[in-house]
């Protein structure tokens, strides 16, 4: 065995001289001045263990902790004087193996001591070699896993592509059948795989939790978006409530948050045959810090209680017994439980059967008080009456929290009729809102029959038939409003009907007609950078349907040339692509393309979480597509882009 001492005193060096007369170990010393460092000493020693002088331990100079990690090949042990005997644990739990007391020891307590420590030095090694091996199969898996779903994607874009495509063809029942079942199918294996892929990167430690200033009402809004069709389909009231006294704008990770949203969202409707899912999301304050408490309630059939600490398990799913049916991998609530504890959050769960359950997550948010932008209040609608009939009681609390917030005196009241007894009852009120029947013949009707008592502003409210409801104008003081409700677009409508110019609502957020002549209409030249052929076929496909004729190349340095040779109005850039990537490609048109040439660019991505999607702004794109790429989604994009003009 083979030792270094390292000591500023005479006295160590001459004791441990003497100790080398013992075969079994050779000891070499270094007398070193206080308060220099020692490092150097060690970076070409070749023995086993290092004995250091605690005089010489020091967080500014030597740190012990940062020393035991970088010689982690070497064994410490820490040469103390007596008095420092509470100060021992201290330096195991900073690395060193053991310790020894100054002429408290004999050449066997020494001998001892050595042995041990090489002994733990070598566990230690074998411990390190090990996590690393671990570590990098770990890795190798993730690595395996990632190409494996890219191979996995490039197919399933073709599959839900041209199903999207068919589901817009003239088709029989069974026909719409067989397409929903091969759509649903895809969703779900598209789902699965990323789900694996998220909860392989949190496991390795890959996620960033981000801390930026966002909108809280955006975070809600594209979640809620991302799961109506599926609440639509079901019949489920899907809608949400964001207390009036939270900011609008918190600080946070709006991309992990939303993601932890749309996984409770989508269990929600998952597992509520009827009724509703509401969500809700209020500011709450524990000891002077600021919290983001969410909630996901829904009317489903609830948990059983022996069930609940299973939730939160990977690969764990609520199916047991048969009590509740359950597609996918069941990583989604493992997945959430990760999320918020990176972000130093707590997610919880309460459940009755037949009532219904509601989970429960609090985030710390960073001076959202701070950040708050206040927004000024129309004095067109303050001390206004409002009536608000309805046969349900899910928007009470949103409306007269919002409705206070406004400014209006608000009056409730309940009835179950298609046509309420209205002659006596709305005299005393200037805007009436009602939520009754879903039936848009009903609400024609209703329409007629208030105006026929009093001639006042009229918002219906109604559960919408299709994702794609819009709201509709009757006439200028009266408008029909598809549900989830919008607490921003309420009260736009709110101060539009009572100035009687609910006309002007027409024109907001007006959007060219998706249809088979929008390259007639909306013309633009288009290129597309992407190297994978099913993918290019899909959206050469999409985009001649609407008849435009895509330019296609396959990586960015290609896309570069085309660029220089002509002018296009729009590059859909892939992200991953050989030779150049999207992002660099992009940074490269920004900084050589001259101004009154320059493309929207619109990134590609198969990662939606990789990252957000400010992040790729902040490379210079002006928008995101998700893969696989939705038509729709990808025409909406188009649609906001213009012709460059030509000279």
């Amino acid at each position: 065995m083979r030792a270094l001492l390292i000591s500023e005193q005479q006295a160590d060096i001459q004791l441990f001289t003497y100790f080398n007369n013992n075969p079994e170990v050779t000891i070499d010393t270094v007398l070193a001045l206080p308060g220099s460092p020692i490092r150097e000493s060690m970076v070409a020693y070749k023995g086993d263990v290092v004995i250091v002088s605690n005089h010489l331990l020091d967080d500014s100079v030597n740190d012990l902790k940062r020393l035991t990690v970088e010689f982690a090949r070497l064994a410490f042990v820490v040469l103390c004087d007596e008095a420092f005997s509470g100060n021992t644990i201290s330096f195991i739990r900073d690395g060193a193996h053991d310790y020894l007391y100054r002429f408290h020891f004999d050449e066997l307590d020494l001998m001892k001591c050595l042995q041990l420590t090489q002994l733990r030095g070598n566990l230690k090694s074998e411990l390190i070699k090990a996590r690393s091996e671990a570590e990098e199969a770990r890795d190798h898996n993730n690595r395996m896993l990632s190409r494996m779903s890219q191979e996995i994607r490039a197919p399933m874009n073709a599959i839900t592509g041209m199903a999207e495509m068919l589901r817009d063809t003239e088709l029989n029942s069974r026909q719409k059948y067989y397409l929903q079942v091969i759509q649903e199918s895809g969703s779900l294996l598209v789902g699965s795989i990323n789900d694996l892929l998220d909860f392989a990167r949190i496991e390795a430690g890959k996620v960033k939790i981000m801390h930026k200033p966002f909108r809280i009402i955006d975070t809600i809004r594209e979640s809620i978006d991302s799961a109506r069709p599926a609440a639509i389909e079901k019949k489920i009231d899907l809608s949400y409530h964001i207390d009036s006294c939270l900011p609008s704008t918190l600080k946070g990770d709006d991309l992990r948050l939303r993601q932890i949203m749309m996984n409770l969202i989508d269990n929600a409707i998952k597992f509520t045959g009827h009724g509703f899912v509401l969500v809700r999301a209020c500011c709450n304050f524990t000891e002077g810090v600021p919290f983001l408490a969410l909630s996901v309630e829904d009317s489903g059939q609830g948990i059983p209680e022996e069930l609940i600490p299973e939730l939160f398990k990977a690969y764990a799913k609520a199916d047991e017994g048969g009590r509740i049916p359950r597609k996918g991998l069941g990583l989604g609530l493992a997945i959430c439980r990760r999320l918020v504890n990176l972000m130093n959050g707590d997610i919880s769960v309460k459940s009755v059967i037949d009532e219904g359950t509601v989970f429960m997550v609090n985030i710390p948010m960073e001076d959202c008080r701070l950040l708050n932008d206040e927004t000024s209040i129309s004095e067109q609608i303050k001390g206004r009456k409002v009536l608000y009939m309805t046969s349900v009681k899910i928007q009470d609390e949103l409306f007269t929290d919002y409705f206070s917030y406004w400014g209006m005196d608000l009056h409730i009241r309940y009835a179950t009729e298609d046509y309420p007894e209205m002659s006596n009852v709305l005299d005393d009120y200037d805007l009436l809102i009602s939520q009754l029947r879903p039936n848009f013949k009903l609400d024609l009707k209703l329409i007629d029959r208030v105006r026929s008592f009093k001639q006042m502003p009229h918002i219906l409210i109604k559960n919408p038939e299709t994702a794609q409801d819009q709201m509709i104008v009757i006439r200028k003081d009266t408008v029909i409003l598809p549900k989830p409700i919008d607490v921003h677009e309420m009260y736009e409508v709110i101060v539009s009907v009572l100035s009687d110019n609910a006309a002007a609502l027409n024109n907001v957020g007006g959007m060219l007609n998706l249809n088979e002549h929008m390259g007639e209409s909306h013309p633009l030249d288009i290129l597309v950078a992407e190297d994978n052929a099913i993918n290019q076929k899909i959206i050469q496909s999409v985009l001649n349907r609407y008849g435009y004729h895509p330019k296609i190349v396959e990586n960015g340095a290609q896309a570069l040339a085309a660029i220089s040779n002509r002018i296009y109005d729009v590059v859909l850039m892939d992200i991953q692509m050989p030779e150049m990537d999207g992002i660099e490609a992009c940074r490269e048109i920004r900084s050589t393309v001259e101004g009154n040439r320059m493309p929207a660019v619109i990134a590609l991505t198969a990662d939606a979480l990789q990252q957000s999607h400010d992040e790729y702004l902040s490379h210079g794109f002006d928008d995101v597509l998700y893969k696989p790429v939705q038509t729709k989604a990808m025409m909406m994009k188009l649609a906001k882009c213009t012709r460059i003009k030509r000279f």
